[in-house]
């Protein structure tokens, strides 16, 4: 079985976020759809619609580094908090293949998707991310989010 090595976030604006492995704690895509699309003669797109994502990210990872380009003021998980435009993942393998999945885009407002919501828990600087009309990362992550000290899922994700 492939393993995931890193997860990239693009934006909205074209930003892209790198999480490493280790870093990710819980991670869920549900309701994914494939879709063909006809763009020219010989052209035929494929592309994967993510309905619902839930993930827990280690505070390890909210460093600059994280980026691709390096020329952002906000770390990485203030800027994923304070602007909800995560566009698309790119899940990146171990045997070099990826797959790329795109967010289904809730809303009117073309820079932010309404069903995206994100906290960082105050005592460890993990963040959790929802991307669901019916279950916000309030209600997701309640105890995460409530938690005062690391859980110790990350002590065993570092031992794997």
């Amino acid at each position: 079985m492939k393993q995931i090595q890193t997860i990239e976030i693009n934006l909205e604006n074209l930003e892209t976020i790198i999480i490493h492995r280790q870093h990710v704690g819980y991670f869920e895509l549900n309701n994914i759809t494939r879709n063909l699309r006809r763009k020219t003669l010989k052209d035929v797109s494929e592309n994967f619609i993510v309905l619902e994502v839930f993930m827990q990210i280690s505070s390890e990872a909210n460093t600059m580094d994280s980026y691709v380009e390096d020329d952002y003021s906000l770390k990485p998980f203030e800027r994923i908090v304070s602007h909800s435009d995560i566009t698309y993942f790119v899940i990146n393998y171990d045997d070099g293949s990826q797959e790329e999945l795109h967010l289904h885009w809730h809303g009117k407002n073309d820079s932010a998707n309404d069903a995206q919501s994100s906290v960082i828990n105050e005592a460890t600087g993990d963040l959790y991310l929802a991307i669901s009309q019916t279950e916000p990362v309030q209600t997701y992550f309640k105890e995460e989010i409530e938690d005062k000290r690391k859980l110790r899922l990350w002590k065993e994700l570092k031992e794997d």
